[in-house]
């Protein structure tokens, strides 16, 4: 699973730092920004890997497909 988000950030910093290049940005800038992608591809994967699941679906909560009196603008009346 590591190894697949280490590839898909050096993926993406090789891609960016190109593109950045083909746009006329300098070589070091290019080649720089390309390496934060490339570590900010794995860490927003692992922090995405944090964050717990939602609770399982059982059908017991049926607010949704029963009609509110509450308006919809968050506002109490």
């Amino acid at each position: 699973m590591w190894l697949e988000r280490l590839l898909v950030g050096i993926l993406a910093g090789g891609v960016i730092a190109v593109v950045l290049r083909w746009a006329g940005t300098a070589s070091s800038t290019s080649v720089t920004v390309g390496l934060g992608v490339l570590l900010l591809v794995p860490v927003a994967a692992w922090v995405a890997s944090t964050v717990p699941s939602p609770p399982p679906d059982d059908g017991s909560d049926d607010r949704s497909s029963q009609p509110s009196d509450e308006p919809h603008d968050g506002r109490r009346g």
